[in-house]
Formats: structure tokens, C-alpha cells, sequence
């Protein structure tokens, strides 16, 4: 799926995502990428199309949660 050709309904119509939303898109997604918890957390996902256990996506989904917790405040 190439970004660039997604498309949104607003109000009955079809408009492309906007350069801004794409912006901070990316932004958000360098900003984790920086992070070296989080990039640690990526590289540990397996490749597309392997075998991937319930159990071993229920403790990479919890290692989440818990990078989560120190690396993002909540209110």
C-alpha cells in the first residue's frame, strides 16, 4: 500500500490526506524511531508472513506497554 494514494471521506466527499497530516505522520514516526527503546522494540518484531505466536505477540505487546509508560507521560 503506497501512502500517497490513501484516500478519506469528508463530508460525502473524497479528499487525499493533506502534505500536513503526512508531515506529522513522519515527524512522529522519526521522533519513536529516535527513541532507542522504542527502536529496540521495532527491530524485535518478526518479519511479515512468519509464525508468530499468541504468546510471543501477548509479551512483545506488554514490553510495549511498558516502554510506553517511560517513554510517554499521560494527563
Amino acid at each position: 500500500m503506497n501512502i500517497s494514494t490513501l484516500r478519506t471521506s469528508v463530508k460525502g466527499g473524497t479528499a487525499a490526506f493533506g502534505a500536513t497530516a503526512l508531515n506529522e505522520r513522519s515527524h512522529l514516526v522519526t521522533e519513536a524511531a529516535d527513541n532507542p527503546l522504542i527502536q529496540a522494540l521495532v527491530d524485535r518484531l518478526p518479519k511479515s508472513d512468519s509464525i508468530w505466536s499468541i504468546d510471543e505477540r501477548a509479551k512483545w505487546l506488554k514490553a510495549a506497554a511498558m516502554i510506553f509508560n517511560l517513554v510517554y507521560r499521560t494527563k
